[in-house]
């Protein structure tokens, strides 16, 4: 496509699919015409991915991730396969908007970092999103969600996953001094214990002293 000086020959051949479907014919139109709908349609027309080796370093791959990473239009796939190959990790995660499904796949490739900043944009942002970004880092989200980032509903969230090791909802629970309710709850031993000994939610104190009772 680089080869063709028309512009209006490039949109024609990218509307009706008549040239080869790889990146550097996706990056030449962008140039011409940006992201539009002809190049999206021409983008997901294709199940088979993409070559990435060796880009030519003539072309704004900068401009192009910036198009991408927010077009809700790109097929899940490909999305996932830009990002994969060439979408950098997000320090400062400000993209409104976007999918379910989008941010899902940058959570699932570890592309948005686990900080202060981010956590509070995507629970101000993205709240169904959420506890998968917290998972996706979850050591982390222990060191930074204390003080005024500790927020109990997430706590108790998390108690309730079964991704997380005993030692990680211990970890969690000495970030919070609130009470927390084992009431029809299945948490693992040293969890319970932990919870009765220092987090005990007096509502829960008949169940408690009916455990013991059966334990005796």
């Amino acid at each position: 496509l680089s080869e063709v000086k028309s512009e209006k020959i490039k949109s024609k051949l990218i509307k009706y699919m008549l040239v080869e479907y790889k990146l550097e014919n996706i990056l030449d139109f962008y140039d011409v015409e940006g992201l539009s709908d002809d190049l999206i349609n021409f983008i997901n027309s294709e199940k088979y991915p993409l070559e990435y080796h060796d880009i030519d370093e003539s072309y704004d791959l900068s401009d192009f991730i910036d198009s991408t990473i927010k077009c809700n239009e790109i097929c899940d796939d490909k999305y996932k396969e830009f990002a994969s190959n060439l979408f950098d990790s997000i320090e400062e995660f400000s993209l409104l908007n976007l999918s379910r499904a989008k941010l899902s796949i940058l959570i699932s490739l570890n592309l948005i970092i686990m900080n202060s900043k981010n956590l509070k944009f995507i629970r101000n942002e993205y709240s169904d999103g959420i506890l998968e970004f917290i998972i996706s880092d979850v050591d982390e989200y222990i060191n930074i969600a204390t003080g005024t980032l500790s927020d109990i509903g997430e706590i108790r969230m998390l108690l309730d996953s079964l991704e997380l090791s005993v030692e990680q909802k211990l970890d969690l629970l000495s970030t919070t001094t609130q009470p927390i309710s084992i009431k029809d709850k299945q948490y693992e031993d040293g969890v319970t214990s932990e919870i009765i000994i220092n987090h005990l939610d007096v509502n829960d104190l008949p169940i408690i002293i009916k455990m013991y009772d059966e334990a005796s």
